[in-house]
């Protein structure tokens, strides 16, 4: 977490007292964010919003693969969770969508979501359970009730994410196929394990692609490089979108994603083909047995995703001198879920990334 941007979020000494507001504005918190809004923030706004999308792009693809999704459901995911957190949470200034935490939940659970029958079904009806789960619990104010988990199981589970993420995404980064992997250690069949996962990977090295590895070191330098810059300009870069940007054409300029290419890359319509229309109205199907065999992880991930959410925008109402609600970021976050469900998406929560790059963007 960026320690400046978030000071010690679950401190029961912060709190930040409720305005006033008529019955509409507490059922429709984007009312009295319209009433009150002027003109002057029109610009900053603009930029601010401008540029977190520019970051999101990037992350909600990336974090749809490592849930297991297409990465048009990762940009679903980020829309709609986006506009119905800023409409119905209370923070002002939270970015609600994919994050890596509950990403790594979600891959995680790949083998019980498999057992479903379908694994994206199964997500797609968990994501719908964690958002009734967290709108009941916001209805029955019990948002307060998450400043009692411990802040290191939260830096913990953070920290495990990080490296889950490094070794999940290594194959990619080495160009190593999936099938080409070694499926043993020396003749023995590991458990699903990130250290086991890293030792097969170790032994299949022989299969690495350079012009992937390339690609994918030029997108990392290019990442760092732009991050490195922003002290000396004093403004933050979308650096993960430029990066993305440039790199994206070089390798179309060069024909890197054309069949029978020498340095042949996969691109991202290898994965799934191209969307060109908007994400529909989708309904999982689902039976008692399968919500039995969810609930548990429905409530454990929805748990994980309020905590995150209210830790981020408590802090930053803090430090802006405005109201915050917990138990009405709860619901805020519970119809993040139900829309990003509805329309084939994952689980989602606050951010702290792109929360971080809208409020330094100026928002």
């Amino acid at each position: 977490m960026n320690e400046s941007l978030l000071p010690s979020p679950l401190d029961p000494s912060i709190d930040v007292p409720p305005s006033k507001e008529t019955r509409v504005e507490r059922l429709f918190p984007f009312v009295r964010t319209v009433r009150d809004y002027q003109s002057k923030n029109f610009r900053p706004d603009f930029v601010a919003g401008l540029t977190t999308a520019l970051f999101t792009i990037p992350q909600g693809m990336a974090y749809a693969l490592i849930a297991g999704f297409p990465p048009a459901a990762g940009l679903a995911t980020a829309v709609v969770a986006s506009i119905l957190g800023a409409a119905f949470g209370s923070s002002e200034f939270l970015i609600n969508g994919p994050t890596n935490a509950l990403a790594v939940m979600l891959a995680g659970n790949a083998a019980l979501f498999a057992a479903q029958g379908d694994a994206i079904e199964a997500v797609i009806l968990l994501t719908l359970m964690i958002g009734i789960v967290q709108v009941a619990a916001g209805l029955a104010k019990l948002g307060s009730f998450t400043r009692f988990v411990s802040e290191p199981v939260l830096t913990g589970f953070t920290a495990g994410a990080g490296v889950y993420i490094v070794i999940n995404q290594l194959p990619a980064f080495l160009g190593i196929d999936k099938s080409a992997i070694a499926p043993d250690l020396w003749g023995w069949v590991p458990q699903k394990c990130a250290a086991f996962d890293l030792m097969r990977l170790c032994r299949s090295l022989a299969h690495v692609k350079w012009p992937t590895i390339t690609v994918a070191l030029s997108t990392f330098v290019i990442v760092r490089g732009l991050q490195r810059l922003e002290p000396s300009i004093g403004r933050k870069l979308p650096a993960p979108f430029v990066a993305v940007l440039l790199v994206t054409v070089t390798t179309w300029a060069l024909g890197m994603g054309v069949d029978g290419s020498p340095y042949r890359v996969k691109i991202v319509s290898d994965i799934e083909p191209l969307m060109r229309h908007l994400p529909g109205l989708r309904l999982p199907t689902f039976s008692v047995t399968s919500w039995r065999n969810l609930i548990g992880p429905a409530i454990a991930i929805g748990l994980m995703g309020a905590v995150e959410a209210i830790a981020i925008g408590k802090s930053l109402a803090t430090r802006a001198g405005h109201p915050f609600d917990a138990s009405r970021q709860l619901i805020g976050e519970g119809l993040c879920n139900l829309g990003a469900g509805f329309v084939g998406g994952f689980a989602s929560s606050g951010s702290v990334s792109r929360t971080a790059v809208n409020h330094e963007a100026g928002a």
